[in-house]
């Protein structure tokens, strides 16, 4: 009598899930350590010298943007 094969494979790994973006402003000096920042337009404006867009950050951070550019930052803890 032949004994079966009672090897297993092993399973596979598991996806990994994608590491969470870290925020974009930290080289400006952005203080609040999200990993996973959301943006609201919270202004935009047409000027002589292009689009203006003015966006908070879930951690309260505001940034302005010309012609998509990043022009201006407030860190959410300035004057705090």
């Amino acid at each position: 009598m032949a004994l079966s094969d009672t090897s297993t494979q092993p399973a596979p790994a598991p996806e990994a899930s994608p590491l969470p973006d870290a925020c974009p402003l930290r080289h400006l000096g952005c203080r609040a350590r999200l990993t996973d920042p959301t943006w609201r337009l919270a202004y935009s404006r047409t000027t002589a010298e292009g689009e203006a867009e003015y966006c908070r950050c879930s951690c309260g951070s505001l940034v302005v943007l010309r012609n998509g550019d990043l022009c201006g930052f407030i860190d959410s803890e300035c004057g705090s």
